[in-house]
């Protein structure tokens, strides 16, 4: 799931959740929720092979995909601190796999397996990847914007 998505699922969980640790945890479990889904991510290759100076791009697809999110939360939402908890919340799994590349920790490294290989099962296997069609893992992206802002302006 792109980062975007993330965010926004995130915020609507920040928004219509009282208690700030429930919806903390919600946030994170909401996460690997949506990465469970076929979905459509773009390609962070130079990241992963470390890559520096040909990352530049892959960089720039990063920070346009959370200005994205942040400019829809901003203008979707009530924008209360808890919100933006949650949306920081929500993209922390996709943040551990990030400091595993640049610091292989053995727990970055099982968070990595586990949100990759577990979670991400039906957009990664071989045999399930090439079975989807590319329209289903745009749909599910799709729906699952429409509902998360949705529920931000509820």
């Amino acid at each position: 799931m792109i980062l975007m998505i993330h965010m926004l699922f995130g915020a609507a969980i920040g928004s219509n959740i009282n208690n700030i640790f429930i919806a903390i945890g919600l946030a994170i479990l909401g996460h690997y929720f949506l990465d469970a889904f076929p979905h459509i991510e773009y390609k962070v290759d130079n990241i992963k092979a470390k890559l520096w100076k040909k990352a530049v791009p892959d960089f720039i697809k990063i920070f346009f995909d959370i200005l994205i999110g942040l400019l829809l939360i901003l203008f979707f939402s009530k924008n209360t601190f808890s919100i933006y908890i949650c949306v920081f919340a929500a993209i922390l799994p996709d943040m551990l796999s990030l400091a595993e590349i640049l610091m292989p920790f053995k727990f970055f490294k099982k968070h990595s397996y586990f949100h990759r290989e577990k979670i991400h099962f039906l957009s990664k296997h071989p045999a399930m990847a090439k079975k989807i069609p590319i329209y289903w893992k745009f749909l599910t992206q799709a729906v699952f914007l429409a509902l998360s802002i949705f529920f931000l302006k509820v």
